[in-house]
């Protein structure tokens, strides 16, 4: 399905390489009022040419279509295209028949009958990441009407770690948007832009990290077992291509951890309950706990690299190699910071939603 969201829901529809792309928004507020040009910035962090990560340029204009007047949500189901305008199909006549390695191309092949798309991964590609950029745009405005604020950063890149966010109070990162490259330590940014040309270079690519925080979510938000806000945000995090580890507060680290260490012990400051650390990352037994929600995500490294690799022939069943020609971006984290940041305040949105905005631990 390319579909997601209980009370607002996302479709998501369109290929890399076909005239356009698109997304539905169905359940979104009436009387939300669309800035252009806070949602054309927005549009460019995630858009190709900000970084020096790909060669690939496009504008990333959005066209709402229906669901809006006067530049004003109607409460109607929202829909709206991005047109594709810098696409090179012929860079993928030799992939027709030998897929790439760590691509969809096989599986998708088998799934639907060879009739996919494959010219720059058809649906499957990063391309459509910018559609949910304008769903994550809209609900940011929402949250920041309720004082809730969401920022993603680029956290690695290969060997290359930046600072954590602060899981414990709200800090105001909005000045990382602003930035080359979307990072806490400034001072890091010219070894990624080197690690880049090195890549580039050598025709390979690396893995890489995005964080997450939530601040100011209430407690109370969530379920239990497969409707936590884990299992919600996860479902929506592999629904981005390329991500194939999702962690929430301590995350993986927690295997080599004894609770006396990372049991988030609770206080009481100017009536509020807070806890006094952030191991378990403002989610316990699948519902907010009113502290800060932190997420990481990994992503695999891009799987279309200029080096000859070993791949077969699916017409003559055979052993063969395959060169991948084209414009690919070494790594994937940098143009993924805005998705990620979307996608999340997208499904907090929504949650909001079914859960209410009221926090009903307050008198």
């Amino acid at each position: 399905m390319s579909s997601i969201g209980k009370l607002v829901k996302l479709t998501v529809w369109g290929e890399s390489h076909g005239s356009m792309i698109g997304g539905v928004i169905d359940g979104v507020d009436p009387g939300i009022k669309i800035d252009y040009e806070k949602l054309r910035a927005h549009m460019k962090r995630r858009s190709p040419g900000k970084s020096n990560t790909t060669l690939r340029k496009e504008s990333d204009e959005v066209e709402f279509v229906s669901g809006i007047l006067n530049d004003t949500t109607t409460g109607a189901p929202l829909s709206f295209v991005i047109k594709n305008s810098d696409h090179h199909s012929k860079d993928y006549t030799n992939i027709y028949n030998t897929p790439r390695p760590s691509h969809a191309d096989y599986p998708a092949t088998v799934r639907y009958n060879g009739f996919n798309d494959i010219n720059g991964s058809g649906h499957f590609s990063g391309r459509l990441t910018a559609v949910i950029n304008v769903a994550g745009f809209i609900a940011q405005e929402i949250l920041k009407e309720h004082d809730i604020h969401v920022f993603s950063h680029l956290y690695s890149l290969g060997d290359i770690v930046d600072e954590r966010f602060d899981d414990l109070k709200f800090t105001d990162y909005s000045y990382l948007k602003n930035r080359k490259i979307e990072v806490i330590n400034d001072e890091i940014i010219d070894k990624i832009d080197d690690k880049i040309e090195e890549l580039r270079d050598r025709k390979d690519s690396v893995g890489s990290s995005v964080e997450t925080v939530v601040y100011n979510l209430r407690a109370g938000v969530g379920d239990t077992l497969f409707d936590s806000i884990e299992s919600r945000l996860s479902q929506s995090y592999f629904g981005i291509g390329a991500v194939k580890s999702v962690e929430f507060g301590l995350g993986k680290s927690f295997d080599k951890s004894n609770a006396s260490v990372v049991n988030d012990c609770y206080y009481i400051e100017s009536e509020q309950i807070k806890t006094k650390t952030n191991y378990n990352g403002g989610i316990l037994g699948g519902i907010s706990t009113g502290m800060p929600i932190i997420s990481l995500v990994t992503f695999k490294p891009p799987a279309s690299i200029g080096i000859t690799q070993d791949t077969v022939d699916l017409r003559s069943r055979t052993n063969t190699t395959l060169t991948v020609e084209g414009r690919h971006d070494p790594s994937i984290g940098i143009r993924a910071v805005s998705v990620m940041e979307s996608i999340t305040a997208f499904v907090i949105y929504d949650l909001l939603k079914e859960y209410g905005w009221k926090d009903l631990g307050k008198k």
